[in-house]
């Protein structure tokens, strides 16, 4: 099996990339072909190994000459299939490995584990699972999709992502000034509702992820047998984003107080380098996504409290469910109705079912084949809106 990277695609990306290197703040040449060519076939090939039985799943970010990352190798590395599957796993969720480009040669130059390093121009390729690669450029995460022999061009735009339309459905909080920290923790609590259902996607046994608004409601009425409820909510992941934002907040207060006082500048440039900065990280959310290894649905709330697991789907009174089935990427086909057996498997349908059933719900369901489903209730179609493939989004 080899890639689909025919030149009609790389043309394609590389014109792409051209254009957007062309109105950046700071000019530059755009990735070459043959760059391109070998990145994305390097991912491809390194996607298909294992490192100590561990699969590949990883990016690989191209930036411009000179720029730093975090980790930056002593010796730059030759750019090899067998390179990437042995880094990959010391690249965090959000990270990715470091290349740069000159001329014919490509090497790795160090690892970057939080925040993209070029966001405009930027040339990310992942080994998304065996056999499949994501080529994003700049805003469009993803650009492309390359499946074995199959070539989807996507050009999602970087807000599409799947935490922003979680928190556009859950709602996003009414601003106060007075509680800022609510307001952001609202944020990252969208992020680790994404991370989780990623999470359960990457096990590769499928699951599903009911959220609901709290701890009760007529919702456990259709939820029978619930075997694994918990006595109480574990709340350690609102704690912790709330713990981590206080701190940070305290840690900001501490920097102006410091700097109102009369010390020298230099005495103050001292003290503030011997403060411990406070930077957020993305949570740990391996530990409730192994829950979803049992059979039946993850309970969570949309602060990321978790209910209980291995609850059976069942609805008591299940009326005819209206089901609108729509790709999330831009260029697909628009929404159709759908049957609800035309979903897939009792995984799907028994989400859909609770879903039309209370309306206040979102499923995330994450077949075995690590693609992953958003059901909601869509008051425009008086029906369930299903979003498939919602794991290209970034």
């Amino acid at each position: 099996m080899k890639p689909a990277v025919d030149d009609e695609a790389l043309a394609r990306i590389h014109s792409q990339h051209a254009h957007l290197c062309g109105i950046a703040v700071r000019p530059r040449l755009p990735v070459g072909v043959d760059t391109l060519r070998v990145l994305i076939e390097a991912a491809f090939w390194a996607s298909m190994r294992t490192d100590e039985g561990r699969p590949t799943r990883t990016r690989v970010a191209i930036v411009p000459d000179g720029t730093v990352p975090t980790f930056p190798l002593h010796h730059p590395l030759e750019l090899t299939e067998a390179t990437i599957a042995r880094l990959s796993h010391a690249v965090p969720p959000r990270g990715a490995i470091v290349v740069e480009a000159d001329g014919e040669s490509i090497h790795i130059v160090g690892i970057e584990p939080y925040a993209a390093l070029d966001p405009m121009t930027g040339v990310v390729v992942e080994a998304y699972a065996p056999g499949i690669v994501r080529v994003g450029l700049g805003v469009f995460q993803p650009f492309v999709v390359f499946s074995g022999q199959d070539t989807m061009f996507t050009e999602a735009p970087r807000h599409t992502t799947l935490a922003a339309h979680l928190q556009r459905l859950l709602g996003e909080p009414v601003p106060n000034t007075d509680d800022e920290l609510e307001t952001q923790a609202r944020w990252r609590e969208c992020l680790a509702l994404a991370d989780l259902a990623r999470e359960v996607v990457g096990g590769g046994h499928g699951g599903t992820l009911l959220v609901v608004p709290d701890e009760r409601g007529d919702w456990l009425q259709s939820l029978d047998p619930y075997p694994f409820q918990l006595a109480r909510a574990d709340v350690s992941v609102p704690d912790a984003i709330r713990r981590e934002l206080r701190e940070a907040a305290d840690h900001g207060e501490a920097i102006d107080r410091l700097y109102a006082c009369s010390l020298s500048d230099d005495e103050k440039e001292a003290i503030r380098a011997g403060m411990s900065p406070t930077t957020w990280r993305p949570q740990d959310m391996s530990r409730i996504a192994s829950l979803a290894a049992v059979d039946g649905a993850v309970i969570v709330g949309p602060d990321v409290r978790v209910f209980g697991f291995g609850a059976k789907i069942r609805v008591r009174h299940p009326g005819p469910v209206r089901v609108v089935m729509s790709p999330p990427l831009a260029g697909s086909a628009a929404s159709s109705q759908s049957d609800l057996e035309a979903l897939g498997g009792t995984r799907h349908q028994s989400a859909a079912r609770f879903v039309s059933a209370h309306h206040e719900a979102i499923a995330l369901i994450a077949s075995q084949d690590r693609r992953l489903s958003l059901a909601s209730w869509s008051d425009e179609h008086a029906a369930v809106l299903v979003l498939r493939d919602v794991q290209w989004w970034t």
